[in-house]
């Protein structure tokens, strides 16, 4: 946990394996551990539970989306979480090309500079689009949220 657990009550989750993985490849793992020790514990805690793999991979999906959406937890709405917002609104930037990282994964190329990768890896990220020329080809022009320019990088 990236927080001070020690004022928790409810009993420490151990972070699985393969949550730790999708946090790390989907680059929401400083996300994660922005929210309170107590988001991160429930998160984690609400995945173990599971007893089925497919619940357990839906839940993951749904934690991932809502680190990324920010402003979210639990499917309810939770302002002290919501996503670095300048002027009232998160900072939209157009795609205008692809590229692939050192390890192989895709990368959208930004109007601002920055990138965003965009992985396509199921059941943790589903953008089949990514696989292909064609797909790729039909996100040009098309706006995604850049953490960078939110957080003011040059």
């Amino acid at each position: 946990m990236g927080r001070d657990v020690s004022k928790l009550k409810r009993p420490r989750s151990p972070m699985p394996d393969f949550v730790k993985q999708a946090l790390d490849e989907s680059g929401l793992m400083e996300a994660y551990h922005k929210r309170p020790a107590y988001q991160q514990n429930d998160y984690v805690g609400w995945i173990n539970r599971a007893k089925r793999q497919e619940t357990k991979e839906k839940r993951l999906r749904q934690m991932l989306e809502e680190l990324e959406r920010g402003g979210v937890y639990m499917n309810m709405k939770h302002p002290t979480t919501s996503p670095t917002i300048r002027h009232g609104k998160t900072m939209k930037r157009r795609i205008i090309g692809f590229h692939q990282d050192e390890h192989g994964d895709w990368v959208a190329d930004l109007e601002c500079g920055h990138g965003q990768h965009v992985r396509h890896a199921p059941p943790w990220s589903e953008r089949p689009w990514v696989v292909t020329p064609h797909g790729r080809a039909q996100k040009l022009g098309e706006t995604l949220a850049c953490k960078k320019c939110d957080e003011e990088w040059p």
